[in-house]
């Protein structure tokens, strides 16, 4: 396969179908519930993985169908491993900004205790798996077969921060209220972890670099600020 094969409106449509796809399936819409009365909890978590791998798998398609024409080849980008210096700034400070806006909020040490460290240890780490290998994986690595490595990473760190909006429109939908502040706060997160894990995708050429950070920093925020 060419690189002329791959078009702009190609991966920019099916990053837009993914956020569409993911409005359909995300459990804001209550799934879990439906499906685990006996156990909400732990549905939560189980519908959370199972959610996210059907959302993943059109993605996994797209990058061994078009494996030749993107950036970076998988197999370069599964084998290769972090080794830039930034990888563990990025590490670094993430906890050091979660330890502060813990001792903060929480007015000292806190340990998430409301749910099971497995179950979220799971869903966090099929999160940065699936969103990376959407975003990074495919999304960014296509289009900086095409565009310039800042361009590639505005395209397509701007629609992962639409990525984080349906639940809050589905939120609105069903309840008829709409959380300003969340949506903010979301998108703010969403702007900067994209943005670097763009940059880190592009500096070690791995996909590893842009799912562990990731990782890293929603587990450490869940567990220690909630």
């Amino acid at each position: 396969m060419k690189l002329r094969d791959l078009r702009f409106h190609t991966v920019v449509l099916s990053l837009i179908d993914f956020i569409l796809l993911w409005t359909v399936v995300t459990d804001a819409w209550g799934y879990s519930g439906c499906l685990f009365q006996n156990s909400v909890l732990w549905g939560n978590y189980i519908y959370g993985v199972i959610s996210r791998i059907i959302w993943v798998f059109p993605a996994v398609l797209l990058i061994i169908f078009y494996r030749n024409s993107l950036s970076v080849a998988p197999k370069a980008f599964l084998r290769n491993a972090p080794r830039c210096k930034m990888f563990y700034a990025v590490i670094s400070i993430s906890f050091m900004y979660c330890f502060i806006v813990m001792l903060v909020s929480h007015e000292g040490f806190w340990f998430n205790t409301k749910e099971p460290f497995l179950g979220i240890f799971i869903k966090i780490l099929a999160v940065a798996i699936v969103e990376e290998t959407v975003f990074r994986g495919w999304g960014y690595n296509a289009l900086c077969a095409m565009l310039s490595n800042r361009k590639a990473m505005i395209v397509s760190t701007g629609l992962f921060i639409v990525l984080h909006w349906p639940a809050y429109f589905i939120h609105l939908f069903l309840s008829g209220s709409f959380n300003w502040a969340g949506v903010l706060g979301q998108s703010g997160v969403a702007l900067v972890c994209g943005a670097i894990c763009c940059i880190l995708f592009n500096k070690d050429k791995s996909i590893w670099s842009a799912i562990i950070p990731h990782f890293f920093y929603d587990l450490i925020f869940i567990v220690f600020v909630g």
